[in-house]
Parts: C-alpha cells; sequence; structure tokens
C-alpha cells in the first residue's frame, strides 16, 4: 500500500500529543526507512507537546528536529494516533492534505484515511517492523532498540494491551541484538527522584472504593512546581499505583498544558478504552487516556461514575497462575 509514496518530494509525519517511546520510534523509523527506499526528498516530523530539552527520548530522536516549520507536502502521514483530535495543532495538516496515510494500532481508531493500515497488536512499532521486513528493508541495531523500546512501554513490558504471538516472535528476532536490560532499566524501572516524590504525593492523595477494586489519584500544577518537575514526569505514575494489589481499575490524573490528562488501566478483561474514545482519546481495553477541561472534583466524580458500572457487570476471571 505504500508504494504510491514513491516519487513524492515531500510528505510530513504526525504523531499524537505528548508523544511516547513508540510514537516517536515510529516516526523516527518510518522517516529513515522512506527517504532511504523510495528516495522522498522532505520528511518532516510533527508532534504537539514534544519537549526537546527532556533527556527521557532524546536518545530515540537523535539529530531528527520535531515540529519544524511547516511546509507544503504532498502527502500527510499519521502515525500511532486514535483520533484525529489527538493530533492537537496539526489536525488541520492532516485534514486538508490530498492524501492521508494512517499507521495505527488502537482499536478506537476512527481516522480514515486513503491508505490504512491498522492493525491490533502492541504497538505502532510492531506495525513498523512489519512493514519493514515486508520491504526487504535492513533494521539496524539502533532501530531494532527502539522499537523493542516503543513495544515494551506501550504494554508495560508486555503486560497490557494487544500482545500477541507476532509481538513476542518480533522481539524475539530482535533481543540478540540489543541490550534489553539498558532499554527496560531507562523506560520502566529508573525512578528519578523528582519521580518518586510525585509518587509519594499521589499516594496522599489516592482514594480507593468497592474494596480497593477502584483505584483514583492525582497531583497537581502546585505539586510539580513544588519539586521542579515537568509533566512527564508524570507518566510513570499510573504503572506504580496499577502495582497496588487487589485494584482492577486506576485512574490517576495530572496537568498537561491548560488541560488535565486522564490515564486508565484496567485488569482482567475489564475494559477502559470506551470511556477514553468518548473523550476524545484513544488506547486500549487495559490501558487508555484522554485530555480534559473538567474541573478536577468532576473528573474524579465521572471516572468513579465509570469505572462502578464497569465494574458492576463483572465476573471475576478465576484464571489459574499455572
Amino acid at each position: 500500500m505504500l508504494n504510491s509514496l514513491k516519487n513524492k518530494k515531500a510528505i510530513c509525519i504526525i504523531s499524537h500529543i505528548s508523544p511516547d517511546a513508540d510514537a516517536l520510534s515510529s516516526m523516527i523509523i518510518l522517516k529513515e526507512f522512506l527517504q532511504n527506499h523510495f528516495k522522498i526528498e522532505t520528511i518532516d516530523l510533527f508532534s504537539e507537546g514534544y519537549n526537546p530539552t527532556s533527556d527521557y527520548y532524546s536518545e530515540i530522536v537523535g539529530s531528527d528536529t520535531i515540529n519544524p516549520q511547516i511546509k507544503s507536502y504532498e502527502t500527510t502521514i499519521i502515525v500511532d494516533v486514535p483520533n484525529t483530535e489527538r493530533l492537537g495543532v496539526y489536525k488541520n495538516l492532516f485534514l486538508s492534505a490530498s492524501q492521508k496515510v494512517i499507521i495505527d494500532h488502537h482499536a478506537t481508531n476512527n481516522c480514515a484515511g486513503d491508505i490504512n493500515i491498522v492493525e491490533m497488536c502492541s504497538s505502532t512499532c510492531e506495525i513498523i517492523y512489519a512493514i519493514l521486513k515486508e520491504f526487504k528493508y535492513k533494521i539496524s541495531k539502533s532501530n531494532q532498540g527502539k522499537i523493542y523500546a516503543g513495544i515494551i512501554t506501550d504494554t508495560n513490558n508486555f503486560t497490557v494491551g494487544n500482545v500477541g504471538k507476532r509481538t513476542f516472535r518480533i522481539a524475539s528476532q530482535i533481543c540478540e541484538n540489543i541490550n534489553t536490560t539498558l532499554i527496560y532499566n531507562h523506560f520502566l524501572a529508573n525512578t528519578t527522584l523528582r519521580q518518586m516524590q510525585l509518587i509519594s504525593i499521589a499516594l496522599n492523595n489516592l482514594t480507593s472504593f468497592d474494596h480497593g477494586q477502584i483505584i483514583i489519584s492525582h497531583i497537581s500544577t502546585k505539586d510539580l512546581d513544588k519539586y521542579n518537575a515537568r509533566q512527564d514526569d508524570c507518566s510513570v505514575i499510573i504503572n506504580k499505583l496499577a502495582t497496588i494489589t487487589g485494584n482492577k481499575l486506576v485512574c490517576f490524573i495530572y496537568p498537561k498544558g491548560t488541560e488535565l490528562y486522564v490515564s486508565m488501566r484496567a485488569k482482567d478483561s475489564l475494559d477502559v478504552s470506551q470511556i477514553a474514545k468518548q473523550n476524545g482519546g484513544g488506547g486500549h481495553k487495559g490501558a487508555a487516556a484522554f485530555l480534559s477541561s473538567k474541573p478536577l472534583d468532576e473528573l474524579e466524580k465521572y471516572i468513579l461514575k465509570r469505572f462502578s458500572k464497569i465494574l458492576e457487570n463483572y465476573k471475576t476471571d478465576l484464571n489459574p497462575l499455572f
């Protein structure tokens, strides 16, 4: 399907607001592939909220530039984006494109494009890997590491989301060539002092319901300022809260720009993706999120009501450990 990109002079690749490892890795690898395989002269990358001063994703992005001056593009590709609202200020750049290409892994995807490569799998990086293999493109050690980073961060180390046989097959094919421990530690295991201080606040603000099956917490802009923390320091907290024994549904709310970011996790067969989709966000059954301009107390009441409704129809999954 991507063969129609041959002979294009200028295209752009856009990902979602506040890009993560999966989004950034997909953009960077796809850009390199299109430049080398299809000889496209100009490929620009865009993602609202990308922080070039953060060292968290610096090794993924390298010397590439995110959010350059907008030019005229023959084709716009969006990656890891379930709906156009998640494009933020670059929404119209996609909607006005003469050729629209979508590469995504979210079940909630509703961005109809001229070319749609949408698969329900672990990550967009898994799809990018399959595309490169289809074109028999040599995947460098660096790009193998980025693909691995995209997969483990989007699945919390293969524990949530649409993890299937292909996911593990890809991981097994690239793990011999990369330092999986180093990548895991950087993105999932290491926690900075600032992040630990924020986790402490999140625990103090935590409220549990239904005998601990529902957990809701938050931090404020004042909390971030207290420890000179950044918004991207908050991304690790939801996974920490999700480790609390007995929980089924977890929500963590924190400021992102002028809005509040609502991050959710679900266990067993429970599904939080529809909550996100109905609020302009996206994700998977077990991990989803959305941005909201509602006040914090209103958001927490809304989440509690929706979570309680989900639990009403829940039957405990009695799966044996072994």
